[in-house]
């Protein structure tokens, strides 16, 4: 067979019909024949038409099937076979052989055999290489590692997909030869798709590659590379189309992320605020960014490398050491890749400039990428900041302060000429000589700063503020006042400190604190004093006033003298004025010595108030004065002693009275201030406190603050008393005056319904 395929185009193809007379014993004899035998076989035609048998044409190997076909029409039965013969150029072919008896119905035997021969050889040759196609195809479509889609001519059929194509999208092939086109398809790419193909359909076109996204089962987008082509059949009509999709999808991403990269990298060189400037080892510039165009006072990229070269932008001073890097750049030699130049703006103005140089490859050639930043501004601060340290430094050695810098184990790294001179040393250098700052301090004044040095260094926020003993060369002990903070030395972190010799003034302060705890310890022996004398006072007083009253009221019967019943009554007025002031006396220093007993409770505010207007109404009715009351509510409570609210109304009343003229008015007004306080005011119409003296109205023992032509007798206790009372009981007091117009003195005291309450929540007076 591969013999006869092989030889196809040298064959000639032939068809002949033949008969043979059949004799009673069998023998067969050629009775004619007609067709392209002769040419088929003119190497035999002769032995074959002069009685030969066309049998002995046959391959050898299918005379077998001869027999058979005997038999056949013994049984009057049409044989027909493919059969193999010998060509002319002895070469196999294949025949198709059509044989047919004739019958004796008489001698019942067959009497003649006519048959038709037909070269097949070319139809057998193409069916074997159609089926060796469709294998191959077949083979190719289901192994094949792209997906191939054969589509009917309506286009939107399906009618084969293979293998890859399903695991492409994740659908069986049953699903894909049963679904929609459009829903296979991304919606944003359907309108292309369909239009591709319907100008296919159409025979517009008669192929299309595209790229378009499917959507795979589990939702996610695959990328196709589509290569669609029109089949058309023996008519030109198109029988179906076939498309060839590869899977792009990794391609696709990583393009995308390219893309994504070179944008980035595009965008990141575009927008840098460092200028970048790609050029070859001759300087031609290949490549400017918008900043680097910027740096040098041009308005784009493109007019900066309008330039050319980039040697222009150097001063021309310059130039000549720019060459010499390049062509040592060029040579590979060991170049520092940092350095700076003068270079020269669109406007000829010169400025400083720093580039640092990388080899590249660009498009196939070596080529250099420099960043270009413009330091100018850099340079003027470095020399601005040589000359402000050359001005600290003068600052600090000329400082009488002394300023001292020590690293993070109190290691010296710098001193003036002042701290020198406090630490009892000739010069700095004699100073930095200790090493360390430690050597100044006791083990203990060390250890007690220590953690508050670290966490300086550490950059917590301590105090600044410190003050130390540091011992001087000498071995003698000065006080100083510090001010420290952190700050960075050679790279390190370092404290500095300003130091102020503080000794003298702290000796004083020592004395001063020593005077004071002398004066704290005189008064408190003032006190003790006052307060045991005022005691010893009062039991022989009290005898006094007791004897005197009873003399006076003439208990045991009539004084016989008129005169000497008047100096009774005198005896005794002044023996209870004496016990008021004694009592005045004590009280004060009870409440000095924090041994005044307050027993605070509800108390209703008007019984106080009207017991104590009561007990000096006859001083008032002398005095020719008015007294009025105003509540502004009623059933006010407030949370104090009754006792003492006694003693306080008695002392404001007492002094209302002493310093109002004849014929004046004194006004009481109670109100509840909020929901916590209540307010008390008495105010007179009297002469007055000047506001110079006005200050030191609640200083004990001050009597002469009021005009002198009206001063009364007295200690000068009343209102120190009431201020300390009013404070014990979580109140507080104020006082206006103005002189010639009146006083008004008001004391805020706790409601009992808030029986806790800070004294800065209490309200300002407002006045009266």
């Amino acid at each position: 067979m591969d013999t006869l395929i092989s030889s196809e185009a040298n064959s000639t193809d032939f068809d002949f019909i033949f008969s043979y007379v059949v004799a009673p014993d069998g023998t067969m004899t050629l009775e004619w024949t007609e067709g392209d035998m002769a040419d088929a076989f003119v190497s035999q035609i002769t032995h074959f038409q002069t009685g030969g048998m066309f049998g002995e044409l046959i391959h050898p190997d299918d005379q077998e099937k001869l027999s058979a076909r005997y038999d056949n029409m013994t049984e009057r039965r049409s044989a027909v076979d493919n059969l193999r013969v010998i060509d002319r150029n002895g070469r196999e072919r294949i025949v198709r052989a059509f044989s047919r008896s004739e019958w004796d119905d008489v001698e019942k035997r067959i009497v003649r055999v006519v048959g038709s021969v037909h070269d097949v050889t070319t139809q057998i040759d193409d069916k074997i290489r159609l089926q060796r196609n469709e294998a191959l195809l077949n083979s190719v479509y289901d192994t094949a590692g792209i997906g191939v889609v054969l589509h009917a001519n309506n286009g939107s059929t399906r009618i084969r997909v293979n293998p890859a194509f399903c695991k492409m999208v994740g659908h069986s092939e049953e699903y894909l030869l049963s679904e929609r086109y459009e829903d296979l398809t991304y919606p944003d790419d359907l309108q292309r798709s369909l239009e591709l193909r319907h100008q296919l359909t159409e025979g517009r076109i008669d192929h299309f590659n595209t790229v378009k996204r499917y959507i795979h089962k589990d939702g996610q987008i695959v990328w196709g590379n589509v290569n669609s082509s029109a089949i058309y059949d023996r008519d030109g009509k198109l029988d179906y189309f076939v498309s060839f999709i590869e899977d792009i999808t990794r391609r696709k991403e990583a393009e995308d992320r390219l893309q994504e990269s070179n944008q980035k990298y595009r965008d990141l060189i575009e927008g840098s605020i460092q200028g970048i400037l790609i050029n070859t080892e001759t300087r031609k510039i290949l490549f400017a960014n918008q900043a680097v165009a910027g740096v040098f006072g041009y308005a784009s990229a493109e007019e900066f490398q309008a330039l050319g070269t980039s040697l222009k932008v150097f001063a021309p001073y310059e130039r000549e050491r720019a060459i010499d890097i390049r062509k040592r750049r060029a040579r590979y030699e060991d170049v520092d890749p940092e350095f700076e130049f003068d270079g020269v703006k669109k406007d000829g103005s010169i400025i400083r400039v720093r580039a640092t140089a990388q080899d590249m490859e660009w498009e196939g050639q070596r080529a250099f990428i420099s960043t270009i930043i413009d330091v100018t501004e850099r340079q003027q601060a470095q020399e601005e900041l040589k000359s402000s340290e050359e001005k600290y430094r003068n600052l600090i050695e000329g400082s009488i302060q002394g300023m001292m810098i020590s690293g993070p184990e109190r290691e010296l790294l710098f001193s003036n000429q002042a701290m020198a001179d406090m630490l009892g040393f000739k010069s700095v250098e004699d100073l930095m000589k200790a090493k360390t700052s430690k050597v100044f301090m006791t083990p203990e004044e060390a250890a007690r700063t220590e953690r508050t040095r670290a966490a300086r260094l550490a950059g917590e926020n301590v105090p600044p503020e410190n003050e130390l003993e540091l011992i001087r060369l000498d071995g003698s002990v000065i006080y100083v006042q510090s001010l420290s903070h952190r700050l960075m030395w050679e790279g390190k972190p370092a404290v500095q400190t300003a130091f102020v010799d503080i000794t003298d003034r702290k000796r004083t302060m020592q004395e001063l604190v020593s005077a004071k705890e002398q004066a704290e310890l005189a008064n408190r022996s003032k006190t003790e004093f006052l307060a045991n004398m005022s005691h010893e006072l009062r039991t022989p007083l009290n005898a006094i006033i007791g004897f005197s009253e009873v003399i006076k009221e003439g208990t045991f019967g009539p004084v016989g003298n008129a005169q000497y019943q008047e100096y009774m009554g005198d005896i005794y007025d002044s023996g209870n004025h004496l016990l008021s002031i004694i009592n005045d006396i004590l009280d004060v220093s009870k409440v000095e010595a924090g041994a005044m007993d307050i027993l605070p409770e509800p108390v209703r505010i008007e019984e106080p108030i009207t017991t104590s207007i009561k007990m000096v109404s006859e001083r008032a009715l002398r005095a020719k004065l008015d007294i009025s009351v105003e509540f502004g509510t009623n059933d006010l409570e407030v949370f104090a002693d009754e006792i003492r609210i006694k003693q306080i109304m008695l002392n404001l009343l007492s002094n209302a009275i002493k310093f109002t003229e004849p014929g004046g008015n004194i006004r009481i007004s109670v109100s509840a201030v909020g929901e916590d306080h209540v307010r008390i005011s008495v105010a007179d119409d009297g002469i007055g406190i000047p506001s110079d003296k006005l200050s030191r109205v609640f200083m004990p023992f001050v009597q002469d603050i009021r005009s002198n032509h009206l001063a009364k007798e007295g200690t000068g206790l009343g209102l120190t008393l009431v201020k300390s009372l009013v404070e014990l009981m979580k109140g507080r007091v104020e006082i206006a005056s103005e002189e010639g117009i009146g006083t008004t003195v008001s004391v805020w005291l706790p409601q009992a319904k808030s029986l806790t309450n800070p004294l800065s929540s209490l309200p300002a007076a407002d006045g009266r």
